[in-house]
């Protein structure tokens, strides 16, 4: 009987806090937004320093640095976390994922300029930035499913 009680305490505590704000303190989402920040730093200094190379669509560069801003300046804002909120940062984020994997498309037909310090060193960066991203948002995404705010999860819906 007690069990039965507990239970039901819980189901409806979780209900409530459904479609709740949540103040962005949380370690798990000031680090999530650290390194959805941290990428778009890296993203900036690419493709500044690809604006150099005479094969990369400039084009796609703009768009590139576009998404990194419209995600970086969403992430900046927010002063609470709500499912809307996760939605449009990740929707940014997958923007930017889009746009980024275009630039790095077009840097392959410049083997020339692929290999300079400057291009291997940004791109060694993104990479560990999409390493410490992944694994943010891992640990974000494990913070939401042990509070029971699945609707807040970053990515990954059901």
């Amino acid at each position: 009987m007690l069990s039965v009680k507990l239970i039901s305490a819980f189901v409806l505590i979780s209900i409530s806090c459904l479609g709740q704000e949540v103040k962005p303190g949380t370690s798990e989402w000031l680090n999530l937004k650290k390194q959805l920040q941290w990428r778009t730093d890296v993203v900036f200094n690419l493709t500044k320093t690809l604006a150099n190379s005479k094969e990369v669509d400039k084009n796609e560069l703009q768009k590139a640095r576009d998404a990194a801003t419209k995600l970086h300046k969403h992430t900046d804002s927010l002063q609470t976390i709500d499912s809307l909120s996760i939605s449009v940062a990740y929707i940014l984020h997958t923007a930017l994922t889009q746009a980024l994997s275009r630039v790095l498309v077009t840097l392959e037909r410049d083997p020339e300029f692929k290999s300079t310090v400057a291009a291997r060193d940004l791109v060694a960066q993104l990479e560990g930035a999409e390493n410490r991203l992944l694994i943010a948002r891992r640990e974000y995404n494990k913070w939401c499913a042990e509070t029971n705010r699945l609707d807040l999860l970053f990515g990954n819906r059901r």
